[in-house]
């Protein structure tokens, strides 16, 4: 097995998914409901549009609404 060196959002993306994998499940909200938060919010930051704009805002506008559906199914 060889390490290679992890880049500066390499390692933001490995943290970040780390702490979502972490996280407790309830009322539905499931570590793939994290992960999909955490690049949801990574699409918000100019770093991660500047490297691919079109794929990230369509998966931005799917993410924000399979969280919204997520949300009103808690609540039923």
């Amino acid at each position: 097995l060889v390490s290679v060196p992890l880049t500066g959002l390499e390692r933001m993306l490995s943290s970040l998914l780390n702490m979502a994998l972490s996280l407790p499940t309830s009322k539905g909200f499931t570590s793939l409901t994290a992960i999909i938060s955490v690049v949801a919010e990574l699409a918000g930051t100019s770093l991660f549009h500047g490297m691919c704009p079109h794929s990230v805002l369509a998966y931005e506008k799917a993410s924000s609404k399979f969280r919204t559906r997520m949300a009103e199914k808690s609540r039923q």
